[in-house]
């Protein structure tokens, strides 16, 4: 009888290593996933860090020289025209605002 459960046991610890050998395995495997996982991520955030401060040395070039006038303008530089901003803002009740053109009184 102690025979018989000595190998009953001894069976039990062979299928316990198989599985804790099946679970190593597994573990192996999604640690390697989540390395090269990680990888491609930070390899993501540095192109994105790169292409940040490409945008910010292009808006600091672009903001420190100014635009050349064009030829047979003769030096002048006009103001640039703006769009009208009341069709931006919406619906408004008739005389909440006075027209951009009129001045305001003191």
């Amino acid at each position: 009888a102690a025979q018989q459960a000595l190998e009953a046991s001894q069976a039990e610890v062979g299928e316990a290593q198989r599985e804790c050998t099946e679970a190593g395995n597994t573990v192996q495997e999604e640690f390697g996933q989540r390395q090269r996982m990680e990888e491609r991520l930070r390899k993501s955030v540095q192109v994105i860090h790169g292409l940040c401060k490409a945008l910010e040395l292009a808006e600091a070039n672009n903001s420190e020289r100014p635009s050349r006038p064009r030829e047979g303008a003769a030096g002048l530089r006009l103001a640039p025209v703006r769009p009208a901003a009341r069709k931006s803002q919406g619906k408004h009740t008739a005389g909440s605002q006075k027209p951009p053109f009129m001045p305001k009184r003191a």
